[in-house]
């Protein structure tokens, strides 16, 4: 079988063969496609898998944050249940536990400044109220508690 060649006359009135103009107009031959195609194919697939890689970490992240946030959360529950039994050694501890996963946990800081105040450890209640007005300059309330204890 022979094979015919089309010719085609551009704009300007120049012939040439029709596979010439497609491929100066961009348009790759069919025989050529395919392995371009399976290429990009092979890429998105990897790419597939890396994103479910991803979002398998990020679960497993999510799940490690809340676990944190459970224990956060317990340990201040902890703390201010023992504040209000007045079991104020063992609460401070929670509270300085809570402090290791969050340092400016105002929170912690306002019920160490109390604990401390109550266990008449001055200095130490003067530092946690010094350690809330670096995080929170407009606390009055810390302020005021400051001028008293000076």
């Amino acid at each position: 079988m022979s094979q015919t060649k089309l010719t085609i006359e551009n704009k300007t009135g120049e012939r040439g063969s029709l596979s010439q103009l497609l491929f100066e107009k961009g348009v790759v031959p069919k025989n050529q496609t395919f392995p371009v195609i399976t290429s990009n194919t092979e890429e998105v697939d990897k790419l597939e898998e890396e994103i479910t890689a991803l979002k398998l970490q990020l679960t497993n992240k999510e799940q490690e944050l809340d676990a944190h946030k459970c224990t956060i959360d317990s340990l201040f529950t902890q703390g201010v249940e023992l504040l209000k039994s007045e079991q104020l050694f063992e609460a401070a501890v929670f509270f300085n536990a809570l402090l290791i996963f969050n340092p400016d946990n105002l929170k912690a800081l306002n019920n160490l400044a109390v604990i401390y105040f109550e266990m008449d450890m001055t200095e130490k209640a003067q530092e946690t109220l010094k350690s809330i007005l670096k995080i929170d300059p407009d606390n009055k309330l810390a302020r005021e508690n400051l001028g008293e204890l000076d």
